[in-house]
């Protein structure tokens, strides 16, 4: 007998369980399709909405494309400012050099000159 009433109670359980199940199982199914029946119902608001997540996106890709083309062009900038420094450092010594050459060569000349007079005048 005993064994007759737990078979039965468990039968009884797993009746109940599976009762529930299927309710939950029907109101998951009623959700999704209420759910499909807004989307339908509401086309219009959810293109406009898919648009709008568009636009946003793209504009946040065209400020991010321009702030990486501004960078760009001052690390750009910053390189040819580089350079130009460079070579105008460079002229520089090179235009002292010259000045310097120039200095040394007038010297030798005007050594040279006075010696000429010098040995013209003992002559």
């Amino acid at each position: 007998m005993k064994v007759r009433e737990y078979t039965t109670e468990s039968q009884k359980e797993i009746e109940t369980f599976l009762r529930e199940e299927m309710t939950k199982v029907k109101q998951e199914e009623e959700t999704e399709n209420e759910q499909q029946l807004f989307l339908l119902d509401n086309e219009d608001t959810v293109q406009s909405m898919l648009d709008d997540i568009k636009q946003s996106i793209e504009e946040k890709i065209s400020k991010r494309q321009q702030e990486i083309t501004t960078e760009i062009d001052k690390a750009q900038q910053e390189v040819k400012n580089y350079f130009k420094d460079r070579e105008y450092n460079r002229n520089r010594k090179n235009v002292f050099n010259v000045i310097t050459l120039l200095e040394k060569f007038r010297r030798q000349i005007d050594d040279e000159s006075d010696r000429i007079r010098n040995s013209d005048s003992y002559n």
